[in-house]
């Protein structure tokens, strides 16, 4: 009797062990399958393959449609843009331009723009002398410029002819449009005087003065830089402002505002 009972008991335990063993590699099955579908379910939505989270595609599709417009961009703004050729003048005939500069006309003004303020800086220790005023107390001023129809780009100094009187600031929109404003106004009987538009008291008297947009100059678009050159016509020269397209040809923008 003892003897079956050991041998039941032996039997038992041998069940148990391997109920044991069998569940233990059951758990390890499971245990390896989950891990497999972990690192399957990652590289696929490493790779694209499952959707992400919206917002993070959002992002990610703002952040591509960014770099692409940015590379469009600058694609743009360099690699299209063409010297400048000075037989290819749009809206004059029978002239011929030299001496293509980027320097702005060194008579103590600069354009200054910022966000959508644009002011004009005045160096009076260079500009008092030209302007024919007969005092001034202040080493620089900022006025303001009005009357622009739309944010500028970039603002550039120049003008037309011999004389610093002929100055005049011009104004690069960002639609390509040239915008310009005479820096000298002559008054008959009198001569040249600056071409202020004054800011006035409820009673008429000045307060201040600032400079207003002219508008623009007619049937100029397309520019992406202005520029001086010199102009002959073949008895006499002077300097001028152009205002170049992307593809090298250019506009007479003294010419322009002339005529």
């Amino acid at each position: 009797m003892n003897n079956e009972a050991e041998v039941l008991e032996e039997k038992q335990n041998q069940n148990q062990n391997g109920n044991k063993k069998g569940k233990g590699s059951v758990v390890t099955i499971i245990l390896l399958i989950l891990i497999i579908l972990g690192l399957v379910a990652y590289i696929a939505y490493d790779k694209g393959l499952i959707l992400k989270d919206k917002t993070e595609t959002k992002e990610e599709s703002k952040k591509n449609k960014k770099e692409t417009e940015t590379t469009e961009e600058n694609k743009t703004t360099t690699e299209e843009i063409k010297s400048v050729d000075l037989t290819k003048c749009l809206n004059t005939t029978n002239l011929t331009y030299t001496n293509l500069n980027e320097n702005q006309e060194n008579v103590g003004l600069e354009i200054l723009t910022n966000s959508d303020i644009t002011k004009l800086k005045i160096n009076w220790d260079k500009f008092g002398p030209i302007s024919g005023a007969t005092a001034w107390t202040s080493t620089n001023e900022e006025l303001n410029i009005t009357s622009l129809s739309a944010k500028v780009k970039s603002g550039f100094v120049g003008g037309e002819g011999q004389d610093p009187k002929g100055t005049i600031l011009f104004y690069l929109m960002e639609d390509g449009t040239v915008e310009y404003t005479k820096v000298f106004n002559l008054v008959e009987n009198v001569g040249y005087n600056v071409n202020y538009t004054y800011d006035k008291d409820t009673n008429g008297s000045i307060i201040g003065q600032h400079f207003e947009s002219q508008g623009k100059v007619k049937n100029v678009e397309g520019t992406v830089k202005i520029y001086t050159a010199q102009v002959s016509n073949g008895q006499t020269g002077y300097m001028t402002t152009i205002a170049a397209k992307r593809d090298g040809s250019f506009y007479d923008l003294g010419y322009a505002i002339r005529n």
